[in-house]
């Protein structure tokens, strides 16, 4: 059962942390929210140093809040005077009477004996150095606790519910699969490339094309034919749906985008092959569309995004060869999130990147967690060769990669779960290549080795 717990803390990730302290095993957070924000306030230490001083200061900030500002208002400040007394004690009464607001006696040393008169009349008083310091005042401001809502709730277990597809001639069957989406509705389009059976027996006419089925695996329709026409593919890779019900194919072989509308016709092409701004290199390509229009192409051979208006109009690019922020090594999957967010799975490098809508580094995670690890060795959240990527409705994020059929994640990279989508046999995937998520939150994996569709619930 979901269990909300309010919590107070500096900021989201403090407060992650003490949600987690709290959970039963085998629960995550499922969901979190801002119930009210901290207010700012401000405390004051007094002590012999400025340390002490923003020591006692600190004890009294609420635990939870954002620590701001330490300010010294006023330093320690040491001074001595000279007082004549009959005996110790007096003198620290008439030295504590003298203080100043702040001040400390610290210490009192003997200078001169008294003196006796005669048979020890009229005997003056003795002479005392007083050790005297105007105490350090320090201020700290800070922000209050806010309170957070966090949801805690039992991981959910996906189980393979159904499978369809495999390797074979017939329409249902697959040759070489590559890409998988689905629509509004939850019908599944998957992208085939492969070779027919000719009549002296080869396998020798290839084809490119688009296969679509029903939620249940039934076999609907089939468009696409092979060549280098505007409407024609070559080697279709990556695959995704619109709001409108078109579909948009990566033609990676011929170096171009093609949309089509819901009944199969040919729309528009974006890009051409080549090397420059707005080419496509002529090796793998995947494609995702942003809520506001714009089409993003990853391209594995250049490493590198390209963004388009949906008109086919280039706008950017960015990425390079490399392990550095906003560099990629064999680029894969993309995925757009629903506030325009670009993530892209960085196969050679074992990670997510994320991205503003214009190409600016956000963030990144992953990792194999280890050297040497093998993928089922590796601990929760890591990544082995990531490769199709995509989002659901609660803009979680779902990851195929080599070893590790799915994870999942927050857009922000907090893990949330990984599962297997088989049952422990010697024909367990172990190739996943795309994955897509519908309205309901089935999740589909396309798997190259058994040339099959996947649905999880």
């Amino acid at each position: 059962m979901d269990q909300t717990i309010t919590i107070a803390a500096s900021d989201i990730n403090e407060a992650r942390q003490k949600a987690r302290a709290q959970m039963p095993p085998g629960h995550i957070i499922l969901t979190e929210a801002l119930l009210e924000t901290g207010e700012p306030g401000e405390v004051q230490g007094l002590a012999l140093t400025e340390e002490e001083a923003a020591a006692r200061a600190l004890e009294q900030v609420p635990d939870g809040s954002r620590l701001l500002e330490r300010r010294v208002l006023e330093p320690a400040v040491p001074r001595s005077e000279v007082v004549q007394a009959h005996s110790e004690e007096q003198a620290r009464l008439a030295v504590r009477r003298r203080l100043s607001r702040g001040e400390l006696l610290t210490g009192l040393t003997l200078q001169a004996e008294p003196e006796k008169g005669l048979l020890g009349v009229g005997r003056k008083p003795a002479s005392y150095e007083a050790a005297i310091v105007r105490q350090a005042r320090v201020a700290v401001s800070y922000i209050g606790p806010s309170l957070y809502a966090v949801t805690l709730g039992p991981q959910r277990q996906y189980k393979l519910v159904r499978h369809w597809g495999g390797y074979g001639q017939r329409v249902e069957e697959l040759g070489g699969p590559a890409g998988i989406a689905v629509d509004w509705r939850g019908n599944v389009y998957v992208t085939d490339n492969g070779r027919y059976m000719g009549k002296e027996g080869a396998l020798n006419r290839p084809y490119c094309r688009v296969v679509k089925y029903a939620p249940d695996g039934r076999w609907l329709a089939m468009w696409g034919e092979r060549g280098e026409g505007e409407d024609q593919l070559l080697e279709a890779n990556g695959i995704a749906i619109d709001a409108r019900g078109n579909v948009w194919v990566a033609d990676g072989g011929g170096g171009k985008v093609v949309e089509f509308d819901a009944r199969m016709r040919w729309v528009r092409t974006l890009g051409r092959k080549g090397s420059g701004e707005g080419e496509f290199s002529g090796g793998t390509l995947h494609v995702a569309l942003a809520p506001g229009g714009a089409v993003y192409v990853s391209d594995r051979l250049a490493h590198r995004v390209l963004r388009f208006t949906r008109e086919g109009e280039f706008v950017n690019q960015w990425g390079e060869s490399g392990q550095g922020e906003g560099q990629f090594e064999r680029p894969e999957g993309i995925a757009v999130d629903s506030q325009g967010q670009v993530y892209v799975a960085d196969g050679g490098n074992d990670r997510i990147c994320k991205f503003t809508a214009d190409g600016t580094f956000i963030a990144q995670w992953g990792g194999r967690g280890g050297m040497g690890l093998s993928p089922q060795d590796m601990p929760d959240g890591s990544l082995a060769v990531p490769k199709g990527i995509c989002f659901d409705r609660a803009d979680c994020l779902y990851v195929v990669s080599a070893g590790i059929p799915v994870s999942k994640f927050t857009a922000e990279g907090r893990f949330l779960a990984r599962w297997d989508t088989y049952r422990p046999t010697p024909r367990s995937m172990t190739n996943p290549l795309d994955v897509a998520v519908d309205a309901a939150g089935r999740v589909y994996v396309l798997e190259a080795s058994r040339k099959l569709v996947e649905r999880c619930e």
